[in-house]
């Protein structure tokens, strides 16, 4: 499974370190903002995507549209 992380760099990390227990999972990027994690998701077509609800540059409802 293709997952992609897009929120602060602190529960981002801690998030990865805890999927990498899990042998399917692979974490195909992390992004700390907004316009980064765009870029992430329309490189890496992800099958699962943790978001922030507050990121620093948009909300992540407004990230979903």
């Amino acid at each position: 499974m293709n997952i992609a992380i897009v929120d602060d760099k602190t529960a981002a990390r801690l998030l990865a370190d805890k999927l990498k227990g899990f042998e399917e999972a692979h974490i195909s990027g992390i992004a700390a903002n907004g316009m980064d994690g765009l870029a992430l998701v329309m490189d890496t077509n992800p099958d699962l995507l943790f978001l922030d609800i507050e990121l620093p540059d948009i909300f992540g409802i407004e990230f979903l549209e």
